[in-house]
């Protein structure tokens, strides 16, 4: 059965990544803190809330992708929002 990739991937605008200063992609991005940079485009972001703390901003969760269609998940937590 053959892959095919939604039309958001194939729009997906790669011809300017040449441009760009080097930067990582995102199999090679290891968890914590770095600086190196990531070129990636938001495909979903969503606030995080505590419903038991009366709706209380936690942070802020997102879908991103690279230019190779590799998707991550990645949170904010609020206190680094701000």
């Amino acid at each position: 059965m053959e892959f095919n990739p939604p039309p958001l991937l194939t729009d997906f605008p790669t011809d300017f990544y040449h441009l760009l200063p080097s930067s990582q992609e995102l199999p090679e991005v290891k968890p914590g803190r770095c600086k190196q940079t990531v070129h990636t485009k938001l495909l979903q972001f969503w606030e995080s809330r505590n419903v038991k703390k009366g709706g209380e901003m936690m942070g802020v969760d997102m879908l991103l992708i690279d230019v190779k269609a590799t998707l991550i998940q990645s949170s904010i937590n609020y206190h680094r929002l701000n």
